[in-house]
């Protein structure tokens, strides 16, 4: 499952192996291509993994954080569910160096 913003902006991607014993029971899709998650019924319990392509910018980071929160509270999920969040949170550790590229 693939979802993609512009042509060489953004873009996410679930994975599954060929032959994993999986039932897609929901998709869960931001048409700008920032995220992309499903419900997943795997031995009968349901889990919720998400693949996210946070913005760089930190106005628009938190943007994107607020409206991922809201959607999983409107689909009401909550933190006793199996979320499994992964991507790139685009979360520098050192904002000089890996920000601005200074070596």
């Amino acid at each position: 499952m693939l979802i993609h913003g512009s042509n060489y902006a953004r873009g996410v991607a679930i994975l599954l192996q060929n032959g994993f014993d999986c039932k897609i029971k929901q998709k869960f899709v931001d048409p700008s291509g920032r995220y992309i998650g499903i419900k997943a019924q795997i031995n009968d319990e349901n889990y919720y993994p998400f693949n996210v392509y946070s913005p760089n910018n930190d106005n628009h980071a938190a943007q994107f954080y607020d409206h991922l929160l809201a959607m999983l509270q409107k689909e009401d999920l909550a933190y006793e569910d199996k979320i499994i969040i992964g991507g790139d949170f685009n979360c520098p550790l050192n904002p000089i160096l890996d920000k601005q590229g200074v070596c």
